[in-house]
């Protein structure tokens, strides 16, 4: 039976990015989930592997957008592969679009795919130093993947 999973990107060393790092913590704990939880990091190309024999897989992720920080934005795999879609970046070292694009072009039958992304405003500062706004967030963020993992 294929599984729902839930990735997590996150860097939980550079202030509002670790939103991701810090929604993995809340996840885990989580024991009737329904959904197996990663944590990569900050490392997007990592998510191929895990795409692969899932039937759902909802991506989570600090986003650089021109909207304010703390907003959460959710996206289909469709949404994000437009390229005119540039309200959503990722910030880490190869960025979700291009992951996405490239996942598309090496596997065959792709899971659905949903983004939930958090809008940030600091990423160089230290993991306690999250902004009151992505703060504010998180917790609406998880209520949305664990509604998501319901609708499969």
């Amino acid at each position: 039976m294929k599984k729902i999973k839930i990735i997590c990107i996150g860097n939980i060393s550079a202030g509002d990015d670790a939103a991701g790092h810090k929604i993995y913590e809340i996840l885990r704990q989580k024991k009737s989930l329904g959904a197996e939880v990663f944590n990569l990091d900050t490392s997007s190309i990592d998510l191929i592997n895990e795409l692969e024999g899932a039937k759902k897989v909802i991506i989570v992720d600090a986003v650089n957008s021109n909207i304010s920080p703390g907003k959460i934005i959710k996206l289909t795999l469709e949404d994000i592969l437009k390229k005119d879609s540039k309200t959503v970046d990722s910030v880490h070292d190869f960025d979700l679009v291009h992951t996405l694009q490239l996942a598309e072009k090496i596997i065959n039958n792709l899971p659905k795919i949903i983004i939930v992304g958090i809008t940030i405003k600091n990423i160089h500062q230290d993991y306690d130093n999250i902004s009151e706004p992505v703060k504010e967030s998180i917790e609406k963020a998880v209520k949305i993947i664990i509604e998501e993992t319901k609708h499969s």
